[in-house]
């Protein structure tokens, strides 16, 4: 199976979320585990005080622009295009 660079990019977003995700789905259950055998009415627990997404992505990659992107991903395809492989 070939992919384009484009597409093996996107292949990779999508597998890196869907890991986020799940570790996102094991923090509820995790939180529901607790609660359920450390019940104690004072304390709120959250999800988030478990697992927060907005902390995985870092400020400077959520402060870039549309155009810094672009040039990004224009030096990541111009590396794929002159690795060789063979």
């Amino acid at each position: 199976m070939k992919l384009s660079p484009r597409e093996f990019q996107n292949m990779m977003i999508a597998r890196n979320e869907q890991h986020l995700d799940e570790l996102q789905t094991y923090s509820i259950f995790a939180l529901m585990m607790r609660t359920a055998y450390h019940y104690n009415p004072k304390k709120t627990l959250k999800p988030k005080d478990l697992f927060d997404r907005s902390k995985v992505v870092t400020e400077e990659e959520a402060a870039k622009t549309v155009e810094e992107r672009a040039k990004k991903a224009e030096e990541n395809m111009e590396f794929l295009q002159n690795l060789n492989l063979g």
